[in-house]
């Protein structure tokens, strides 16, 4: 395979996940969507993954506790990761999809239908290349990481407030 066609894959198989994932009945209240509006605004919220995607195999359910931390100065990812790498880590213990990283792009912009994309790239970390995350109104959300040495990954989970 290609590196051409296995994007092609990830950006299929994302649109996929993503058009799956948005709820069709009009069970988000709009206080809910207020709530939710606020938090990306506030570049304040907490991805809570509840599958992983990865591009070859099947879907996996994710555990508690992983998560990905946006705030306006900060992310933290604590992510699992599932997939094949092209080039072995320096540091085989650490996981890519581990990182706190201060020094980042973060792009965000209105879905025509309701809900926000947002595009995070480190700058400071190889791995990740980037994060793409899409964020519905009811709170449900995609993320779809971007590799550059390993099979991009994706997630479906949920926004909620971060911790205090």
């Amino acid at each position: 395979m290609t590196i051409r066609s296995i994007r092609s894959l990830a950006v299929f198989f994302f649109i996929v996940v993503c058009a799956s994932c948005k709820s069709s009945s009009p069970a988000a209240t709009q206080a809910q969507s207020e709530k939710i509006r606020q938090l990306v605004n506030a570049q304040s919220y907490v991805f809570m993954p509840q599958t992983a995607l990865p591009l070859r195999g099947r879907s996996i359910q994710v555990s508690s506790g992983f998560d990905l931390e946006v705030y306006p100065d900060k992310i933290v990812s604590y992510l699992p990761y599932y997939g094949n790498a092209t080039s072995a880590p320096i540091n085989s213990s650490q996981n890519s999809l581990d990182f706190t990283t201060t020094n980042f792009d973060y792009f965000k912009s209105e879905r025509a239908k309701g809900g926000w994309d947002v595009n995070i790239k480190p700058r400071e970390v190889t791995e990740p290349r980037g994060m793409q995350l899409t964020i519905y109104d009811n709170g449900s959300a995609d993320l779809l990481v971007l590799g550059t040495s390993k099979d991009n990954i994706s997630f479906s989970g949920y926004i909620v407030e971060k911790r205090k």
